[in-house]
């Protein structure tokens, strides 16, 4: 084994967000959504030049259900995912809007100055 060979570079990280709430939504991100991030050229490429992790931040009452999706089991074998909650942003509808901003920021948060780096 070359001595290049024997020592491996970590990948840069990336991570695909998305929210997704209410019935339509969901159906709709089953459906569609996941399928087309699954397609070849999308997700299949972006993880052979970055180590990737899917999240998708919606109503906890929905997580069995995409957990439990063929689509979402086939996106777990591309990358590491996971199912933040959305409930307590969700007040009204006309605050869409603000539960959307907080939703995505909800998604990469946890990062803390890590963020600002992916």
């Amino acid at each position: 084994m070359s001595r290049s060979a024997a020592f491996s570079v970590a990948k840069p990280a990336a991570r695909v967000i998305t929210t997704a709430w209410g019935e339509d939504y969901i159906n709709d991100l089953l459906a569609i959504t996941l399928p087309a991030l699954l397609a070849p050229g999308n997700l299949p490429e972006l993880v052979k030049a970055f180590s990737c992790e899917f999240v998708l931040v919606t109503e906890s009452r929905f997580f069995e259900r995409i957990r439990r999706s063929s689509v979402f089991t086939r996106l777990e074998a591309y990358c590491c995912t996971r199912l933040v909650p959305v409930d307590d942003l969700i007040i009204h509808k006309g605050s869409y809007g603000l539960s959307l901003t907080y939703a995505y920021h909800r998604a990469f948060a946890d990062l803390g100055e890590r963020m600002t780096s992916y």
